[in-house]
């Protein structure tokens, strides 16, 4: 009876429990209810272990059931349910676990597709916007074309510099050069308002003067370079800001006319080692190359008049520029050819398209003609190159014409100020005609921006070396003996032929020994070596009493291949003038060779 009373109270309990929702039967008379996650094993042991405690009030009010066998079976139960809930609890934290590294698994993943969906967009764009310019077609002929016509507007103007029309003319080409290859106020001023002067002209150059007005106020407001970063990023500035970068003054250089094979490979080489020069600061800056001619920063300074040469200051102070270049490491051809290549070139040049069609115009250019033209070059340079081999004059970076047009005295204080003031030009020229030629090499005491000063502490006179036209590796005995013949002329005769001779300014030996010693005594500390010995000084003397004739036979040679230009110039008679200094001085080694003389004198001792 108590059995069959339990199991009716139990079954009534399931029947009011069925009707009633809790949280053991959700179910149950309850809207339905969205789960995430649901462990079935847990509803089913919770179920149990309250139908053993049902199980056991129900004993427990009967009287029928010991309360410590009560006890017992519900301890077992509670057990035995709490350790499957452990187990069930671990398994679902382990679950968890692998969840969460999934999820981890599945974070990486997405990063890095979104990662490759940036890249892929950012080549989009650029397929894309590549795509519109290839559909565009005329954007980069555009700016092919565009470029081409500026090169060749630019060339057309550097030819209408070379005509040398008339001053207006010559000052509205020459702004429009500067307008597109400089920036700032140079944009913006009007031709009339520049300064502009044509400096002496020459056989390879020609060369203008142009600079901003000294009041910079009247010209407005400017822009920076076109399309340049600066154009982008800053504000317009006044004109009155003057930017650093802004060259209040240029050296505008035109190229003349070039002549013979390779001739227009000889100005790239210029321009390049010019560049070189301007880039480590040892020369003017370079402000814009284009086709006929090059913008250069402008540098007040006179060349050296031919009378200076044999000033002993002046002499040793050349001798130490000269080590100074010898000693400079240049990316150019090493070889020891440039002195006879070139040579050959330009004989080449002469006997194939120069003699065939010159007959002279006077009778002393048709006696200079005839006399030059029953000479054997090809045989003199043959023996040239015997006679200097024999004394081995070492390969060096040469300037292969340092005379005195090439040369600046700087003797003004000039600073980088907007009121600075420079000095009248000089109306010297070089063998070519050229005027200060500021293509210059600073002295290397003068690393500084601003030129304070032009002499030095101890007053010695501040040179500059310009022109680097025939600048090549060459033996460093033609570079002495070219700068010793050349004091014999001077190119500031304004009449014809253009050039004064004077074979009495010819270097004495006491000259020459002063030169050799202050040259050697930098070239090799410049080198790290031991000061020059007695050997050394009469080695030297014995190289360059060799390449004299190199010198005369070097520029004769040029001359020849020079004479159609339009450029006057008394041609044919200073090619005669060095093709007779060659040969005294030919006759005078063949005698002492005959001979066996030697050298006129040794150093000794008591020189040094």
């Amino acid at each position: 009876m108590a059995t069959e009373k339990i199991q009716s109270v139990t079954k009534t309990d399931r029947k009011k429990n069925e009707k009633r929702p809790n949280k053991y039967n959700p179910t149950i008379n309850s809207k339905p209810k969205v789960h995430v996650y649901t462990d079935t094993s847990s509803s089913s042991e919770d179920s149990q272990i309250m139908g053993h405690q049902e199980h056991a009030r129900v004993r427990l009010r009967d009287g029928s059931i010991s309360s410590s066998t009560s006890t017992t079976y519900s301890g077992t139960s509670i057990t035995s349910s709490l350790t499957k809930f452990r187990g069930d609890f671990e398994d679902l934290k382990c679950k968890m676990i692998i969840f969460g590294e999934s999820l981890n698994l599945c974070n990486c993943i997405a990063e890095d597709f979104n990662n490759k969906l940036s890249i892929m967009e950012k080549r989009l764009e650029i397929l894309e916007k590549k795509h519109r310019l290839h559909r565009n077609e005329s954007n980069y002929s555009a700016i092919i074309q565009k470029n081409k016509k500026l090169s060749n507007k630019t060339l057309q103007d550097a030819k209408k510099l070379q005509m040398c029309g008339t001053e207006e003319e010559m000052r509205e080409v020459a702004a429009r050069i500067c307008r597109n290859y400089l920036y700032g106020a140079w944009k913006t001023v009007d031709p009339e308002q520049l300064d502009f002067r044509k400096m002496s002209g020459g056989l390879s150059n020609f060369l203008y003067y142009v600079a901003l007005p000294d009041d910079l106020t009247k010209l407005g407001r400017y822009k920076g370079r076109e399309n340049s970063p600066e154009s982008e990023k800053k504000p317009m500035a006044r004109v009155s800001s003057f930017n650093f970068e802004e060259p209040r003054r240029v050296l505008l250089r035109i190229y003349g006319q070039v002549h013979g094979e390779r001739a227009m490979d000889a100005i790239v080489t210029e321009s390049v080692i010019f560049t070189l020069l301007s880039e480590r600061r040892l020369g003017p800056k370079l402000y814009g190359v284009f086709s006929g001619g090059r913008i250069e920063e402008f540098i007040p300074a006179r060349p050296l008049v031919n009378k200076e040469l044999g000033e002993p200051a002046i002499s040793m102070k050349i001798a130490e520029k000269m080590a100074a270049i010898h000693s400079m490491d240049v990316p150019l051809s090493k070889g020891a050819n440039w002195l006879w290549k070139t040579t050959g070139k330009w004989w080449k040049t002469t006997k194939e398209e120069r003699w065939p069609n010159l007959h002279g115009k006077t009778e002393e250019e048709k006696r200079i003609l005839k006399i030059l033209k029953a000479v054997d070059f090809d045989k003199e340079i043959e023996w040239l190159k015997k006679l200097t081999a024999t004394v081995e004059s070492p390969i060096v970076f040469c300037h292969n014409d340092m005379q005195e047009g090439n040369i600046l005295y700087l003797e003004d204080s000039v600073t980088n100020s907007e009121e600075e003031e420079f000095a009248p030009f000089s109306d010297a020229k070089d063998k070519e005609g050229r005027s200060s030629n500021f293509e210059a090499i600073f002295d290397e005491s003068n690393n500084s921006d601003d030129r304070v000063s032009y002499t030095s502490d101890n007053g010695e006179p501040r040179l500059v070396l310009i022109d680097f036209e025939y600048c090549a590796y060459n033996y460093r005995a033609f570079d002495i003996a070219n700068h010793f013949q050349e004091w014999a002329y001077e190119y500031t005769n304004t009449e014809f032929p253009f050039y004064f001779e004077n074979q009495d300014n010819v270097p004495s030996l006491e000259q020459k020994e002063i030169f050799i010693k202050e040259y050697l005594k930098h070239s090799h500390a410049n080198l790290d070596k031991e000061p020059p010995t007695i050997d050394d000084i009469n080695q030297l003397f014995t190289e360059v009493e060799a390449f004299e004739l190199a010198s005369h036979l070097f520029w004769c040679l040029w001359t020849t291949n020079s004479s159609t230009s339009q450029i006057p110039f008394g041609y044919w008679q200073y090619a005669m003038s060095r093709y007779d200094r060659y040969r005294q001085l030919k006759q005078e080694v063949i005698k002492k060779d005959k001979m066996g003389l030697p050298q006129k004198r040794k150093i000794c001792e008591v020189d040094i």
